[in-house]
């Protein structure tokens, strides 16, 4: 599974961030320490989003098959 969070301040996206292929207790610390980083109390604004699966494009050719691309596609996770 795959995630990303966008960070932003004052409505301005600042940077996202990617969190792939780890384990759900190190995925969470990573969450959490983003969030003490940038504190919505700062003006800071995360949005998370999730991917379990991707888009992938593809080349054949008469003997083989080339990945050229994988996207993931990306949902936002509900507030609880």
């Amino acid at each position: 599974m795959r995630y990303r969070v966008d960070i932003y301040q004052q409505e301005k996206l600042l940077f996202s961030v990617n969190i792939e292929h780890i384990d759900k207790n190190k995925r969470e610390r990573h969450l959490e320490l983003l969030i003490v980083k940038f504190p919505s109390e700062e003006g800071y604004q995360l949005k998370a989003f999730y991917s379990d699966h991707e888009i992938r494009y593809l080349k054949s050719t008469g003997d083989s098959v080339e990945l050229l691309a994988a996207l993931p596609v990306y949902q936002l996770v509900p507030h609880s």
